[in-house]
């Protein structure tokens, strides 16, 4: 059994990895301390950490009240469900708007390296800001197929922040194997930029092609996406009233066929009748998907 020291070498060397690995892929313009990252078990174990830090219980963050102080602004790029790419403009008024009001800033850059066609990603991390308020939560694992790892990663400049974290860390702790596994992967650099990145960019655009194309022949419009794993697609037609529960009841139907996409109101959408579509998967798959729309659902 490793001991305690073995614990945080194993640890120091996994942030080390990931700083030199950010550094690079987010073009931040200072070299990233890996004493500002602190790796936890996954996205869940970041976002429920931070918030503990960060919010007073009972806080709600889907509804405005008076006299309740916004403590925190999150974003998410590329955003999920929409597949939109913040410009570094909007990012950058969005940092001084923070910065104004004294707000945290959680930034969710999980899809960074999954961004395909023409788009140009900006990490929050190449802009040259005051991040002494600003977090960045999670590494993007998810680009890299490994969404059942549990692993997920915080960065901040904030002291205070990776205090009161860490605190709570222990609850939360990466196992080491996983930890050594994915730090021989990070450094693994020329096979992540000559096979892996191009490989994964070309078959996520080919699927999402034929997937869009497919939900066009039967009249599903989509919203033009430029990263993520995923489409958002207009079902409105289809709906036998334009209430919410008609959403539930054609998506009991397309389960029904064995194919799970995700209803409008699990994001909190304001209108029924939109479905966000994954195509991370095989191109067979892809057009077994549009079969099963075509003969059984639509």
């Amino acid at each position: 059994m490793p001991n305690f020291l073995t614990v945080l070498i194993l640890n120091f060397s996994f942030r080390e990895e990931i700083a030199k690995f950010l550094t690079e892929y987010a073009k931040a313009p200072t070299a990233l301390d890996p004493d500002h990252f602190i790796v936890l078990n996954g996205c869940c174990a970041v976002f429920a950490t931070l918030s503990t830090v960060l919010c007073d219980p009972g806080g709600k963050g889907f509804f405005f009240f008076q006299g309740i102080r916004v403590r925190a602004l999150i974003l998410i790029n590329p955003h999920n469900p929409l597949g939109d790419i913040y410009p570094a403009q909007l990012l950058k008024e969005c940092l001084d708007f923070a910065h104004r009001h004294k707000l945290h800033v959680i930034m969710d850059e999980i899809y960074m390296l999954s961004v395909y066609g023409d788009a140009t990603f900006t990490s929050i991390l190449s802009l040259e800001r005051d991040f002494l308020i600003t977090n960045f939560p999670p590494f993007p694992f998810k680009d890299f197929g490994m969404c059942g790892i549990r692993v997920g990663v915080l960065y901040t400049r904030n002291h205070e922040v990776r205090k009161a974290v860490n605190q709570l860390a222990v609850f939360h702790g990466c196992p080491g194997p996983v930890q050594y596994v994915l730090s021989q992967i990070l450094r693994d650099r020329e096979w992540l930029d000559n096979v892996f990145f191009p490989t994964n960019k070309r078959r996520l655009k080919e699927a999402q092609n034929i997937l869009v194309d497919g939900l066009a022949e039967m009249g599903i419009p989509v919203f033009k996406s430029s990263g993520g794993l995923y489409v958002w697609a207009d079902f409105r037609k289809f709906l036998k009233s334009q209430t919410f529960e008609a959403e539930m009841d054609l998506w009991w139907k397309i389960l029904g066929e064995k194919l799970l996409i995700s209803p409008g109101k699990a994001f909190c959408c304001y209108e029924p009748g939109w479905f966000r579509l994954v195509f991370s998967d095989s191109i067979d798959r892809i057009y077994l998907c549009k079969f099963q729309f075509y003969k059984r659902v639509i």
